[in-house]
């Protein structure tokens, strides 16, 4: 480990490459740009890039960095959906989450069920009793949104259908013109919808800490049935990931350090916390050796996961086409 003098210069003239695995336009991408703002004040010496990687959900955005070759500084935030994926198929072909070098994690995703106003859907009960299926215009068939909604439909016995092909501004229009009925979601991408009236929080995925929706919305832990405690057992902790940072498998032991230690440095300054409640982000940071022991934790139970979360996402996949007998 290089010594605590002259860590940082470790890094001088080097290109640190940081990927924003995500559609762009949302949070992932404000949280994302805000930490390499600051990172980038942390580490003067080194050069920080920042590129937006929307192709398939996170999927490319993670496999570069899981390729970066030895000394190459790729690092990245992606969508934590990509644990659920590997629960589901385990795909021997693809590195493990658990391989990734873990620099830490921002804040809690405060993960959201929204209904449009125009829909009339004012309640979970209300929503279950839909004889159409609730259109959700999500990015993707296989994005994290679109695989909670199926979840939901099997914990909760709904409805909801996503429908891909809709960016985040593109989602948007489609709610507030009642093309689309819902929303599965971060609170701060959907905050501007719900205050100003348009949308209607029906569901808080997971516990968050100082939340800002209501605690009269209902949690998922406390209304879905006992026999699915696994599962909401793991989306609570794929959502409380949010805003995770990875980097490379192959990254030098030091240069993990450097990184860590930069990340530790930039969310506890007064100027990074600042910004962030300008922002209206919230800060909730965990170390990376705490992000490295719960993911490990996690996927050493996968092989226990995968037959529940099968059976759920097929239950919800065939709620969504109007299948009620699961």
């Amino acid at each position: 480990m290089v010594p605590a003098i002259g860590r940082t210069q470790a890094l001088d003239g080097r290109r640190i490459s940081f990927l924003i695995g995500n559609e762009g336009a949302g949070g992932y991408e404000a949280y994302a740009r805000l930490f390499a703002k600051h990172l980038a004040l942390a580490l003067p010496s080194a050069r920080l890039t920042v590129e937006v990687v929307p192709t398939a959900d996170g999927r490319l955005a993670a496999k570069r960095i899981a390729e970066a070759a030895p000394g190459d500084l790729t690092i990245g935030l992606f969508e934590s959906a990509l644990l659920n994926s590997e629960i589901e198929k385990d795909d021997p072909s693809t590195i493990s989450l658990a391989a990734f070098k873990w620099i830490g994690k921002m804040a809690v995703d405060e993960r959201i069920l929204i209904a449009s106003a125009r829909s009339g859907i004012k309640s979970i009960k209300a929503l279950s009793e839909r004889t159409e299926p609730a259109i959700f215009p999500a990015s993707t068939i296989v994005s994290r949104s679109a695989s909670e909604c199926f979840m939901l439909n099997a914990l909760l016995g709904l409805p909801m259908k996503p429908v891909p092909g809709y960016d985040g501004a593109q989602r948007s229009l489609a709610f507030l013109s009642g093309e689309g009925q819902v929303i599965v979601g971060s609170y701060p991408s959907q905050s501007k919808m719900i205050d100003s009236g348009d949308a209607v929080v029906l569901l808080r995925l997971n516990t968050v800490p100082n939340p800002s929706v209501p605690a009269s919305v209902p949690l998922l832990k406390d209304i879905a049935p006992a026999n699915f405690a696994d599962l909401v057992e793991m989306i609570e902790l794929s959502n409380n990931l949010g805003r995770w940072i990875a980097s490379p498998p192959s990254i030098a032991d030091a240069d993990l350090a450097i990184l860590r230690a930069s990340f530790d440095k930039v969310v506890a300054s007064p100027e990074f916390l600042a910004e962030a409640k300008t922002l209206r982000l919230k800060i909730d940071a965990m170390a990376g050796a705490a992000v490295q022991e719960k993911i490990t934790a996690l996927l050493s139970r996968k092989q226990a996961l995968r037959g529940s979360l099968v059976a759920a996402l097929d239950c919800g996949r065939r709620r969504a086409d109007g299948d009620r007998s699961c």
